[in-house]
C-alpha cells in the first residue's frame, strides 16, 4: 500500500511538471529513448558505474548545443534488471517550436550516450520511431489533451 502511495505520488508529480513545461511551452516535442549497456558490459556494470555515465550526460548538455540546445526537461528511471542489467527510461522534452524531428533527436541523444558517453559500450533504443498509436511521445500541442493523457499514461510506468 505504501508504494502505491509513493508511487501515486511520483505519478502526480510527473504530471505537475508537464503542466508547468505546457505553461512555458506551447508545443513540447517528447523524445523517450531507453539507454543500457551491450552484453557482456552489462552483466559488470554496477549501478554506481552507470548512475555516473547518466550524470555525465546530463551535466554535458550545456557543452552539447547541437544536442541539448533546446531541451527543457526530462523524467527519467533507472532499473536493473538481470537480463539488461542497469538501465534507464527516459523523456527528453524539448521546445517543440524549434526541436521537429523527434525521432532524429532520439537518435542524437543515443548515440551521444553511446559513442561518447560509454565510448561503444552503450546501446540504446529509439521509442520515436515506433508508430504505436497512443504513446503520447513526439510534438504535443499544449490543445492536444488526448496526446496528454497518452502521456501521462506512458510516464506512470516511471512511477512504479
Amino acid at each position: 500500500m505504501l508504494e502505491n502511495k509513493k508511487a501515486r505520488r511520483r505519478q502526480n508529480s510527473n504530471e505537475a511538471y508537464i503542466d508547468a513545461l505546457q505553461e512555458n511551452y506551447s508545443k513540447i516535442n517528447v523524445i523517450r529513448v531507453d539507454i543500457a549497456y551491450k552484453k557482456p558490459y552489462s552483466e559488470e556494470m554496477t549501478v554506481d558505474d552507470a548512475t555516473k555515465d547518466l550524470n555525465r550526460l546530463l551535466n554535458n548538455r550545456r557543452s552539447k548545443p547541437t544536442i541539448f540546445e533546446d531541451n527543457i526537461g526530462y523524467v527519467i528511471k533507472k532499473e536493473h534488471t538481470e537480463d539488461k542489467g542497469v538501465h534507464f527510461h527516459a523523456f527528453f522534452m524539448f521546445d517543440g517550436q524549434k526541436v521537429l524531428k523527434d525521432a532524429h533527436k532520439a537518435d542524437e541523444i543515443g548515440n551521444y550516450f553511446v559513442n561518447d558517453i560509454t565510448k561503444g559500450k552503450g546501446t540504446y533504443y529509439n521509442c520515436n520511431r515506433n508508430n504505436y498509436p497512443e504513446h503520447g511521445i513526439g510534438m504535443l500541442d499544449h490543445k492536444d489533451t488526448e496526446k496528454r493523457k497518452h502521456l501521462d499514461k506512458a510516464m506512470a510506468y516511471l512511477s512504479k
